[in-house]
């Protein structure tokens, strides 16, 4: 797994420390939809203490790579990252398409609007199997100068997987709540679902 953890130079704030996590979740299969991955993202803090956070992802289509995290704090924030999956569900593409059904999300383009706009869009093509008003929201993850994943920001663009289709979502954001060593130009425009796959009987 592809993570990613920076913590606020700031070392504490009235409320705590803010930080920036991200985990990057791989379908290795070449033959199965990952429909729901349940992981924990493995934080643990400087006095030893678990600090991770229970994440879903769903419809993961094979071989591809879907990212989720977000900017958040607290009186403890991890100092490292060791994401460990719970529970899987997976299904045969095949029996999909022997039913008529498709399943998962894929990017076709994603960027910010301008050098200087704090918008991002993303178009994507939905092949899913789901409920109706699946969420899809816009991720930058955010990298440096080297590529380095340092962490992710989710933009809430209202986006949704049903029906089947091409969708243009879009969304802004605010780039002074980025870590101070994030490239613009490295960072990359993604989607996330993190709500619901459901398998037709």
């Amino acid at each position: 797994m592809d993570t990613g953890l920076t913590v606020s130079p700031a070392s504490s704030q009235e409320y705590g420390t803010d930080y920036w996590w991200a985990v990057a979740i791989k379908n290795t299969s070449a033959t199965d939809l990952l429909v729901t991955v349940d992981f924990d993202s493995g934080g643990t803090a400087a006095d030893g203490r678990d600090h991770g956070e229970r994440v879903k992802l769903h419809t993961i289509l094979p071989g591809q790579t879907m990212y989720t995290g977000r900017f958040t704090g607290g009186k403890n924030p991890p100092v490292k990252l060791n994401p460990f999956v719970v529970e899987t569900e997976w299904y045969p593409m095949s029996e999909l398409a022997l039913r008529g059904f498709d399943a998962g999300l894929e990017l076709t383009e994603g960027g910010f609007d301008s050098a200087t706009s704090t918008y991002v869009h993303a178009t994507y093509t939905s092949r899913s199997v789901g409920v109706q008003d699946q969420p899809v929201d816009i991720l930058v993850a955010l990298r440096d100068s080297r590529g380095k994943l340092l962490g992710a920001i989710r933009v809430s663009a209202g986006g949704n997987a049903v029906p089947a289709g091409p969708r243009t979502i879009a969304g802004d954001f605010d780039e002074d709540r980025w870590p101070p060593e994030a490239d613009r130009a490295k960072s990359q425009i993604l989607i996330s679902s993190t709500c619901c796959a459901i398998i037709p009987d």
